[in-house]
């Protein structure tokens, strides 16, 4: 017996087996009463009044309703806009809502009365603008950025339209991440992590000297080190200061996974989604525990950039079959 409660059991010609003997603690959450909507779930986040809001890859947007164990559409007045469909971020400035489609540019939502405020399609207000296909966002300093397969875009408030940064063009920009530093990283399918600064009063990014040019997603622990996501590659920690990569020994069922989102909960754990199954990695103690559909998972296939933690402590993860809540 571990000490989180795993049985290691030796065995003559099947290796060496860790058995959870932890009750199945998971809740899927579905849309509710609509057998046809897709399952796939993806980004996730909360407004002011506590509200969880989520938005999926070809069903829409919706709220929690985690007393009835279900999904609500989201009752949302578009004002003659087409919905959004493939809803790959979300995030809460004030009481709007900012999310981006892969196909349907960039819509702000007022979650107070429920109305759209305003559809971002392409790049400026011209017909010469170049169609916005948002994968990512986050915002630094006021200032909101959104990545996408051709790089990524700086929003300008003057203008009110996003401008790609120069430096960013042509690079695969999958995942954002503003760092309490004030800094903003990007991860890219091709070209490595990237960090963005603010000098002299603009915007410029860097590429670091990252080991693994496929990265997916990126996030800083509470004791300022960065974890890395890659693409089979597994978990990498990168010291900012240092430039240093590293692959940790414990992690080494890892290795070769790909990692597509990771948190970091209240009791300093890492909950670490993947193509197969969850992770949990306890940094103090060094225990990695593998999660699957035997833990009470809907699915192994977790989704990218899909996570998060509300201020009551529950954790939902988007996953291929639902979104998983605990």
């Amino acid at each position: 017996l571990d000490e989180e409660d795993g049985v290691w059991a030796g065995t003559f010609f099947g290796g060496m087996n860790r058995i959870s003997i932890s009750p199945h603690n998971f809740t899927v959450l579905m849309p509710e009463g609509n057998k046809d909507v897709t399952d796939v779930f993806r980004e996730v986040c909360e407004d002011n009044n506590g509200h969880i809001w989520v938005g999926s890859e070809d069903g829409g947007l919706y709220l929690v309703d985690r007393h009835q164990g279900v999904l609500h559409q989201a009752d949302v007045n578009w004002g003659g806009e087409e919905p959004p469909f493939n809803i790959q971020s979300q995030m809460m400035v004030g009481d709007t809502l900012w999310l981006s489609s892969i196909s349907n540019g960039i819509y702000t939502v007022d979650t107070k009365s429920m109305k759209l405020i305003r559809r971002y399609k392409k790049t400026d207000n011209t017909t010469e603008g170049s169609m916005i296909g948002g994968i990512s966002m986050c915002q630094q300093n006021g200032t909101i950025f959104v990545s996408s397969s051709s790089g990524v875009y700086i929003f300008d408030k003057e203008k009110e339209a996003f401008v790609m940064m120069p430096e960013m063009t042509h690079v695969y920009a999958h995942h954002l991440y503003a760092d309490r530093h004030g800094n903003v990283w990007v991860t890219s399918f091709d070209q490595g992590l990237w960090k963005i600064q603010q000098k002299n009063g603009k915007w410029k990014a860097e590429r670091t000297n990252f080991s693994y040019p496929c990265t997916t997603v990126i996030m800083e622990d509470s004791k300022g080190l960065y974890w890395v996501g890659t693409d089979l590659h597994g978990l990498i920690s990168y010291n900012d200061k240092t430039g240093v990569t590293q692959q940790h020994e414990e992690s080494e069922s890892l290795q070769h996974e790909t990692v597509t989102n990771i948190l970091e909960d209240t009791h300093h754990r890492l909950w670490i989604s993947t193509f197969n199954g969850l992770y949990s990695y306890n940094l103090s103690k060094k225990i990695v525990n593998h999660m699957t559909l035997a833990n009470g998972l809907p699915s192994t296939h977790l989704n990218y950039s899909s996570g998060y933690i509300d201020k009551e402590g529950w954790i939902y993860i988007g996953t291929y079959k639902g979104l998983l809540c605990f």
